[in-house]
């Protein structure tokens, strides 16, 4: 058996100082990352993901730095850190991810096949969650994506999904989509606006809203749109006012910003 790494040891160890000191190290002689100990100096590093900064809040910075470190090596890192998506626990998810979107646009195509061939609904959240931070018009592609997660059985998914629509909208020019998706998108969210859950009716009507102001919808599309927001707050129309307030707010900004 191959004795451990000094520095994985340094990075597991309890001291604060020993952990900063092992980053530091790592940060200094990069190449330690791409070379033999690779696997085992980053999964060193992938583990101080696990630790809660709810418990240990001096450990924010380290954390910080890990994250950094790891993005740092693009997409040679994708492999294990997509693994690390299924094999660890929401707090290093929170960390994952935000590594992921440091690294960027590059990460796009393999995060999306991850999200293809992932059966954890909560895994695909997170990968979903990454997607809709990269404010690029190359992120059309996960466009179609987040559209079919829109109908999932899993609340946090068909949440964030609907979300990340918007998200993706707004990034996205629309002369990049075509008709026939444009429309699927608005049929979808359409759709998410009669949700059972009020958090996913109120994200539905918002990216109904960035839909529309962002040039994704028809003329015709628009006005029902607008016609909808107005029967969700119970104006012009025998159909009484959605019940939860916050569904009721995202109606009035989408058509505040449709006037």
């Amino acid at each position: 058996m191959n004795p451990m790494h000094p520095l994985a040891r340094q990075l597991s160890a309890e001291s604060l100082q020993e952990l900063e000191d092992g980053l530091s190290a790592l940060e200094r002689s990069p190449d330690l990352l791409v070379g033999e100990h690779r696997d085992e100096l980053l999964s060193a590093v992938f583990m101080l993901f696990l630790l809660d900064t709810v418990d240990y809040p001096e450990v924010e910075g380290v954390l910080r730095r890990a994250e950094r470190l790891v993005a740092s090596l693009g997409t040679d890192a994708l492999p294990m850190l997509l693994a690390q998506l299924d094999d660890s626990d929401i707090k290093s998810h929170v960390h994952l991810v935000r590594t992921l979107i440091q690294i960027g646009m590059p990460a796009v195509p393999q995060i999306i096949a991850y999200h293809d061939r992932c059966t954890d609904p909560m895994n695909r959240v997170f990968a979903l969650y990454a997607l809709s931070k990269m404010n690029d018009p190359g992120i059309a592609a996960a466009i179609p994506l987040a559209v079919k997660a829109m109908s999932s059985k899993h609340i946090e998914l068909r949440d964030t999904a609907t979300r990340s629509l918007g998200k993706m909208a707004e990034a996205v020019p629309p002369t990049d989509v075509s008709d026939e998706l444009k429309s699927e998108m608005f049929e979808t969210a359409r759709e998410r606006t009669t949700d059972p859950v009020p958090g996913v009716r109120a994200k539905a009507l918002r990216t109904l809203g960035k839909l529309a102001v962002n040039g994704f919808l028809s003329p015709e599309q628009k006005t029902a749109t607008r016609e909808h927001m107005k029967n969700v707050l119970g104006q012009e129309s025998a159909q009484s006012p959605d019940g939860a307030f916050l569904v009721r707010r995202e109606a009035e900004i989408a058509l505040d910003r449709l006037r």
